[in-house]
């Protein structure tokens, strides 16, 4: 009886530490057609996960024996292969290279590796990955779509290697079979809200998506923020049923920030499954981010860009569907519309017809729409179709607003004249190279003609004018606590013609529109500052923006802590057909490459850098401008 117990025992011991193959990754496995995609345009595509070192020292002595893939599409250019690599930095020879057929799409497909490698627990980390060739339309590249992984999932854009992190494609869909590797338990952090647009005073329910990297269940584990508030908070999470490749979202509430300015804020995931089993690495259980704190009060909007048309048919529908997707949120928006992405009609204007830049090359529509001009991912353009309009909405309301604004207004009704006083307060540094301030005209209220509206339609939020000039704004040097100050003054319009007047293609029906009259009462203000950005059009991305009733007021909550002016008048330049102009009594002194030639401000400048001396009432003002 005893030697047979003890032989029990023994079966037991020996299943309970059997070694096994083991298939990791970041993908839940999920592989649809709903996320293939392409990053950038150049012909070599690919993806790639990074294992970390600490990973990579538990595992030690074991081999990496196969990689498996799915991939969107089976066309390369070179003979339908992917090729596949082990590599310890993207940009050097790989440690292993091999090609695989890709015999189907959005099927895992496994290569067995002729010559396996041997992790030696001395790498500080390995990337796992493919490269494919392919034509100019094909989509190739397959995520799960199901969040991103800080630091852990890499793709080729524009060329070279970067962090796919934050732009909502999820975890490529590879993974690595180790052989003979032992039972695992690891969590790691996947998505995280700790960082984005916080303010003091209010409270947030913090969340974090935990990964199970491991091949053992998670049941437990203990969750820990400090930095937010004057003692850590510690939440103990049992009962949990965490399979290998799933995700749980780890909710903390009553997170809350008691004063302004930066703060050092970390979250953790520790004790997972009570710590009798050590994680396989520990590296990515904890996030941590230095985030800046608004001040009581803080105000930002959502700028929600329509492109529209009154010959468009299908956009009626398209404004209900905005109007319904606002309506949903809490999140505060400033509304503006362009008469253009189908075609010119009675109200399009310079302005809106910059704006169509932002489709990309080769296309334009409507029913559209853009908010803050912020592009999804790295492969997408700011316009968004109807469908889009609620997840971009939420997407940009987390994004930072970095300045308040302070816009005044006044209107003489017996002369018509309106003044404008508008102060941009920067509450930290903004991280585009190059920013503007713009101000802008918008009517409501003006009823004309719609396809599938009738000749009753009205149309709201229409862009009207640029007032400072150009449709791009005034180029800043915005300081972090000094006011930018801007003021205008100017005649308001009986009327306002299109741009396109005399545009021939125009009906004589949509003409009958152009004497629509300029009423005071349905005028608004609208102000924003952004990014500019010649080149790159995902580079335009909106910060805050606030607008105001003609002869009406606002400073946004927030707008406080001034330390001083500004000595100059900064807002003295703007861009306009590749001619530097000043503006509002200012005048070019110089114009000078970084080289040191001189150019003249009456001509088109080339592609470069320039040091700009302006003359303003207040002094001369030096600007830094790329073009």
């Amino acid at each position: 009886m005893r030697s047979f117990l003890t032989l029990c025992l023994f079966l037991i011991a020996t299943i309970a530490t059997a070694q096994s193959d083991l298939s990791l990754g970041y993908t839940n496995g999920t592989a649809s057609s709903s996320s293939v995609f392409r990053l950038g345009d150049q012909a070599e595509q690919g993806l790639a996960i990074r294992i970390d070192g600490d990973k990579l020292q538990s595992l030690a002595g074991l081999p990496i024996t196969a990689i498996e893939a799915a991939f969107g599409s089976r066309s390369t250019t070179d003979g339908n292969v992917a090729h596949l690599f082990i590599t310890s930095d993207l940009n050097a020879t790989p440690l292993v290279q091999q090609d695989v057929a890709i015999s189907r799409s959005l099927r895992f497909i496994t290569a067995n590796l002729e010559a396996p490698y041997t992790i030696t627990g001395n790498e500080e980390q390995l990337f796992i990955g493919y490269t494919v060739n392919v034509s100019s339309t094909s989509r190739s590249l397959s995520s799960d779509g199901a969040g991103d992984f800080s630091g852990k999932c890499f793709g080729i854009v524009n060329g070279s290697w970067q962090d796919l992190y934050g732009m909502a494609y999820g975890a490529p869909n590879i993974r690595f079979t180790i052989g003979g590797a032992p039972a695992i338990i690891d969590a790691t952090i996947k998505e995280c809200d700790i960082a984005g647009y916080k303010v003091q005073g209010k409270t947030y329910t913090t969340t974090a998506s935990v990964y199970n990297f491991g091949s053992e269940t998670i049941t437990s584990m203990d969750v820990v923020i400090s930095g937010a508030g004057d003692e850590a908070q510690t939440i103990n999470i049992a009962g949990l049923n965490i399979l290998p490749t799933q995700t749980y979202n780890v909710e903390i509430p009553s997170v809350q920030f008691a004063g302004s300015g930066y703060a050092d804020v970390s979250l953790e995931i520790t004790n997972v499954n009570g710590g009798t089993t050590a994680e396989l690495g520990t590296s990515d259980n904890s996030v941590s981010e230095q985030i800046f704190i608004y001040p009581e009060g803080m105000e930002r909007n959502v700028l929600v860009e329509t492109f529209t048309g009154q010959d468009c048919g299908n956009c009626p529908r398209g404004h209900v569907t905005m109007q319904t997707a606002i309506a949903q949120t809490d999140i505060p928006v400033v509304e503006m519309t362009h008469h253009s992405g189908y075609s010119p009609d009675a109200f399009t204007t310079i302005e809106d017809s910059e704006y169509t830049i932002f489709y990309g090359p080769g296309s334009s529509y409507a029913p559209a729409a853009m908010f803050n001009r912020t592009a999804i991912n790295a492969s997408s353009v700011p316009v968004v179709g109807e469908a889009q309009y609620a997840q971009m909405l939420r997407h940009t309301a987390r994004q930072m607003p970095y300045v308040s604004i302070s816009l005044n207004t006044t209107y003489d009704p017996a002369t018509r004249e309106v003044t404008i006083d508008c102060s941009v307060l920067p509450h930290h540094e903004m991280p585009a190279g190059q920013k503007l301030l713009n101000v802008l005209l918008l009517q409501d209220s003006l009823i004309a003609y719609q396809s599938s509206g009738g000749n009753e339609y009205i149309h709201n939020h229409v862009t009207r004018m640029s007032l400072t000039g150009n449709p791009w704004g005034l180029l800043a040097n915005f300081e972090v606590g000094i006011t930018a100050d801007w003021h205008h003054t100017f005649t308001l319009p009986e009327s306002i013609l299109s741009s396109y007047y005399e545009n021939q293609s125009l009906t004589p029906e949509m003409r009958d529109y152009y004497t629509i009259p300029v009423v005071p009462e349905h005028m608004t203000i609208l102000a924003y500052v952004a990014a500019y950005d010649y080149q790159d059009i995902n580079a335009n991305v909106v910060y805050n923006s606030t607008a105001v009733r003609l002869g009406e007021s606002h400073t946004q909550g927030g707008y406080t802590g001034i330390n001083k002016v500004a000595d100059n008048n900064e807002l003295c330049i703007s861009i306009r057909d590749r001619r530097v102009v000043a503006v509002d009594g200012a005048r070019i002194a110089s114009i000078h490459d970084i080289a040191g030639r001189q150019y003249s401000a009456d001509n088109a400048l080339p592609r470069g850098m320039y040091i700009v001396r302006v003359a303003t009432k207040q002094g001369v003002v030096v600007k830094k401008i790329a073009l």
